[in-house]
């Protein structure tokens, strides 16, 4: 961090200090978007994660192997990403004062 000054300080600390309505957010857009791409892509995405432990590898080939399966897993991880976002989403208009 030495190299990267002040900025990437403020940055980390930004992100330590994170509401957990905000890290939430940003769990769920990720669980999504890795979702998503595990139904379109299976085979690359299990392939991407590919290294690591041994475990983890062999976890990843055989879901690369096993594409099926790979997007089903996929399909749950999206859902669960949407009911978490729409949490998140109830929590902040509540705090916001906002009626839907």
């Amino acid at each position: 961090m030495s190299g990267n000054g002040p900025s990437a300080r403020k940055v980390l600390s930004g992100m330590a200090s994170m509401d957990k309505t905000r890290a939430r957010h940003i769990a769920a857009m990720m669980m999504i978007s890795d979702g998503v791409a595990a139904m379109i892509s299976p085979r690359r995405l299990a392939l991407a994660w590919v290294g690591g432990p041994r475990w983890w590898s062999k976890s990843m080939v055989w879901l690369a192997k096993h594409p099926t399966a790979t997007r089903v897993i996929g399909a749950a991880e999206a859902a669960a990403g949407v009911a978490l976002w729409a949490g998140c989403q109830k929590k902040s208009t509540a705090d916001a004062g906002v009626a839907l």
